[in-house]
């Protein structure tokens, strides 16, 4: 049973340390060194946990990490980027403990590499960016339209005034029924645009909230 124990510890799917209560490595499974670069004996005892960290990481150790292990006694999920041996970063997820053995306070520390949640999260960012980038399009895309209708609108008043007090003059003119008839007509098509624009106007300026920019 013993050796099948062993055999575990060595062999597990994580990572397996555990560090005394400053990092320094006390045991180390084949797992974290098969992954880090290093043999056991390179480890333990010479090498505090956090020394196999990115700057970034062995600061975050010392300031989030390693109160809060105080603090509470465990931490759980904590993504870190480790250094290894041959100079290439990967990360991984620790779940840590702390407790007494002995009278001394060791940490029980189990690792797991992180590369596709990483990577997951990665392009998760991605995807977000590239929704945020295609809403701020779309959006402009919106306001341009709304002002080209604001633009257009007002600027077909000019024609259908002209239109407008053409008729009039040749209701001046008109001679017979059959003549105020297409006049009337023209009438009534003018004065139905001129509202359709002044509608399209009003929603434009609501839309816009300040009127029309140049």
């Amino acid at each position: 049973m013993t050796a099948d124990l062993t055999l575990l510890w060595q062999t597990a799917a994580c990572g397996l340390l555990r560090t005394a209560e400053d990092g320094t490595i006390q045991i180390v499974n084949e797992t974290f060194c098969r992954w880090s670069g290093y043999a056991a004996d390179e480890l333990v005892g010479h090498r505090r946990v956090q020394d196999l960290f990115t700057v970034g990481a062995r600061i975050f150790h010392q300031t989030h990490w390693a109160p809060l292990l105080r603090m509470q006694g465990s931490v759980s999920e904590v993504k870190v980027d480790v250094t290894h041996r041959d100079g290439s970063v990967f990360p991984i997820v620790v779940n840590a403990i702390r407790r007494n053995e002995g009278g001394a306070v060791v940490h029980d520390l189990a690792a797991y590499v992180a590369r596709d949640r990483d990577r997951y999260e990665r392009e998760l960012m991605q995807s977000r960016r590239r929704l945020e980038e295609l809403h701020a399009a779309a959006k402009d895309r919106a306001l341009f339209a709304e002002q080209m209708i604001g633009i257009v609108s007002h600027d077909l008043r000019n024609p259908l005034g002209t239109v407008q007090m053409c008729a009039a003059l040749l209701e001046e003119l008109a001679e017979d029924a059959q003549q105020q008839g297409v006049i009337d007509r023209l009438n009534r098509a003018t004065t139905t645009a001129t509202q359709l624009i002044a509608d399209l106007l009003d929603f434009t300026q609501a839309r816009l909230g300040s009127g029309i920019a140049v």
